[in-house]
């Protein structure tokens, strides 16, 4: 990990319990289909994020609201796994946890999620002296009231901050705004810019305030650009054998979160990033193991 020395990471975002079903063929409206195999993984956008960074030896901070029932509880042992401080996290009593469930189909996948509105961080609030202390802070934008107070914060302090929108609301195009480092599915980053073309598209976003935009394109690989080069990068897949595209995105983001903070250009982020993601599809669930890092030669990249 070319010596980085556990940098603290604070980030903010969605904790779930995932229910996959994988099954063979198809998905047919009206039909009962049987599946294969029945999983429970703990999951959700930011805690995948949060426990992949920390497996890459960063010193992980996760803000985010539990629910008290097993779901919750398998949440919490699978951060403990892998040393995530929830010294920030929330617990609502008598509540739910976010659950996912997550229908699994060859390179396909349909999610239905049911998320308790108690479990709302809209009136959370992390301290300054909280984001002081970090080399970096993230936000997978679906708490936007919590997100848009953290990034004040980070911008306050001057900690970057590095983000991933994937939903677009008022509050979301604002949170936007703050992002120093700004990762989103190409179809959020073009209607945000606004533009089609998507070297155009991250082009134009980043002259409204980010350090680097990068539009994340699945099987595509990803295009992105940094304040202060002429040209665009455009990264391709890594290789690998499909398993479970579920967390991929996650995977990528925390990849270019460690990459970034070993101060690596932007196409190196983008390449690492990208072996990280591939990596992750490899493996059955929402996050990675550490096994999976060995056999990719992650740890010594």
């Amino acid at each position: 990990m070319h010596g980085l020395s556990r940098a603290r990471a604070l980030v903010l975002g969605n904790t779930t319990v995932d229910h996959v079903f994988r099954v063979a063929g198809g998905l047919a409206p009206d039909a009962k289909v049987q599946s294969e195999r029945y999983d429970v993984y703990a999951g959700g956008q930011g805690a995948n994020v949060a426990s992949t960074l920390s497996l890459l030896d960063l010193d992980v901070m996760f803000a985010g609201a539990f629910g008290d029932d097993v779901g919750a509880r398998v949440s919490r042992e699978a951060f403990a796994t892998t040393g995530v401080d929830l010294g920030l996290a929330t617990t609502v009593s008598d509540c739910r946890h976010h659950a996912a469930c997550i229908l699994v189909a060859g390179c396909n996948r349909t999610i239905v999620m049911y998320r308790d509105p108690r479990l709302s961080m809209d009136h959370f609030a992390i301290s300054a002296a909280a984001v002081a202390g970090c080399a970096v802070v993230y936000t997978d934008g679906h708490e936007a009231a919590a997100s848009l107070h953290l990034a004040r914060l980070a911008a306050e302090t001057g900690t970057p901050l590095a983000m991933d929108i994937e939903v677009l609301t008022q509050q979301t195009m604002v949170l936007a705004t703050f992002a120093g480092h700004l990762i989103a599915p190409l179809e959020i980053v073009r209607r945000l810019a606004q533009r089609e073309d998507p070297a155009e598209a991250v082009r134009v976003l980043s002259g409204k305030g980010p350090v680097s935009v990068v539009a994340t394109m699945g099987a595509r690989g990803s295009v992105g650009v940094a304040v202060g080069d002429d040209a665009v990068v455009h990264m391709p897949a890594a290789p690998c054998t499909v398993v479970d595209t579920t967390g991929a995105g996650d995977a990528f983001h925390a990849g270019y979160v460690s990459a970034l903070l070993r101060g690596e250009p932007l196409h190196e982020r983008m390449r690492f990033a990208a072996a990280v993601a591939a990596a992750k599809c490899e493996v059955a669930g929402p996050r990675l193991t550490s096994e999976a890092f060995a056999r990719r030669g992650l740890l010594s990249w």
